[in-house]
């Protein structure tokens, strides 16, 4: 009997690592992706992200704009579900989970938690797209965002809170991108 259990408590753990490693977290293979946010008529902040194996590894640099203090830019890499953020000297400071709205595998969950809504398919940065509709508190308020969704890529998104309207649009996109072998190594 505790050979059985045992058994089949392995053949769990099995299946669990093998789904984990199947999870695909974008509908395309690799690409690149880079995507800028205005908001009130300003770039706050620029993204680019090179993923492979559909997002399974992923890296990503964001550069934030602060009107009268500078630019501050973060380098994090993801493997699998987990994130890596680098520090100013390179190396990881920070380990952690995914965290935030995962549009290739919504669960309904997240359905209703962000109180999403499917608006329809429109093409944008010509591809055809999936729209949604989604509210989520902020600090004491409600954000209404509208999002573009190609293969759980978000190609634009427009936040509308209180007076403020954020915009965030991809400016490059390219699939099929090759990468060196080592684009992905996590810093030590």
């Amino acid at each position: 009997m505790k050979k059985t259990l045992l058994l089949i408590a392995v053949a769990l753990l099995g299946a669990i690592a093998v789904q984990a490693q199947e999870k695909k977290y974008f509908g395309a293979e690799k690409a690149y992706v880079k995507t800028i946010t205005e908001s009130d008529g300003q770039v706050t902040s620029e993204q680019e992200m090179w993923f492979v194996d559909y997002g399974r590894k992923m890296k990503s640099i964001i550069t934030l704009h602060w009107e009268g203090m500078g630019d501050y830019t973060t380098v994090s890499f993801a493997e699998g579900d987990t994130v890596y953020t680098l520090g100013d000297d390179g190396k990881v400071i920070k380990e952690s989970e995914r965290e935030g709205l995962d549009f290739y595998n919504l669960s309904e969950e997240n359905i209703k938690k962000y109180k999403l809504k499917e608006l329809g398919t429109e093409e944008c940065f010509g591809k055809e797209c999936i729209k949604y509709s989604q509210e989520q508190k902020v600090m004491l308020s409600t954000a209404k965002i509208i999002n573009w969704i190609w293969g759980g890529i978000v190609i634009r998104s427009e936040m509308k809170r209180g007076r403020t309207e954020a915009v965030t649009r991809v400016t490059e996109l390219k699939e099929d991108i090759d990468l060196p072998a080592d684009f992905f190594d996590i810093p030590k």
